[in-house]
């Protein structure tokens, strides 16, 4: 998509719905063709100091790879040929900082890390090594990846690859189920604790939890919510991550 000018280009943003800012850009939804367009940050006035400048390669290298998680552009956005932002298609979920990790379902929620850890073997498997998943994970009826600028190819053995990110990806999900939320509880079991710390496999510290506060409450529990007796008591320390919940 290449616009002519930059005030081509905005008119025809004003149409679109805002839907998220981040560090690198502004997303917009074209909601007649189920699209977003990210739109990086720049002075279009020819102030290049914090301008963000990507080839179409950078942008479209992992178009081919195929799989549902990891959501890739479809087409460059562009003025003139200088290239502003990228197109993919929309899904329907909300970044896990917007979501409140004591209403999901514990059984959903592992069933969908393990469709995602499918598709983490198939990118790995295909040389991609994941950066800076903190806050570009989303989740709704499974978990998808977007804001793949900083990814890139490398030659690492695929086992070691896919070990290191599947490690990315469990990151963001052990502080989304614990940080400022079960913290207290997870350092009274030195198991939990460890894998916590150490950041192993999420869907065994899962399963290990549920069943730890099951045991604490007297009955299955299916979400966290259903063992709130167990949540943090101090109400002031200060927490890694960062929730934007209404």
């Amino acid at each position: 998509m290449n616009f002519s000018n930059i005030d081509i280009m905005l008119l025809r943003l004003k149409d679109l719905k805002e839907i998220g800012l981040g560090s690198q850009g502004i997303c917009y939804l074209n909601e007649s063709t189920n699209e977003v367009y990210k739109i990086f940050h720049q002075d279009f006035d020819n102030d290049t100091e914090y301008k963000i400048t990507y080839s179409k390669n950078d942008l479209m290298k992992f178009s081919h790879i195929i799989n549902k998680t990891f959501i890739w552009s479809k087409d460059i956005i562009s003025i003139n040929d200088d290239i502003v932002g990228y197109i993919n298609n929309f899904v329907k979920s909300k970044p896990l900082h917007k979501i409140d990790p004591l209403k999901i379902n514990l059984d959903k929620f592992i069933k969908s890390i393990e469709l995602a850890k499918r598709d983490i073997n198939i990118i790995s498997q295909n040389g991609v090594l994941t950066y800076d998943l903190m806050y570009n994970i989303l989740y709704g009826n499974r978990f998808y990846v977007t804001d793949f600028d900083e990814f890139s190819y490398t030659d690492k053995d695929p086992k070691i690859l896919e070990e290191k990110n599947n490690k990315n990806f469990n990151y963001e999900l052990y502080y989304f189920l614990i940080d400022s939320y079960f913290d207290d509880f997870i350092n009274e079991y030195r198991v939990l604790n460890k894998m916590y710390k150490d950041q192993e496999d999420i869907i065994s510290f899962i399963e290990l939890l549920k069943k730890y506060l099951s045991e604490y409450v007297g009955y299955e529990i299916k979400k966290l919510n259903d063992a709130s007796i167990c949540l943090n008591k101090r109400k002031n320390k200060e927490y890694s991550y960062q929730r934007l919940l209404k």
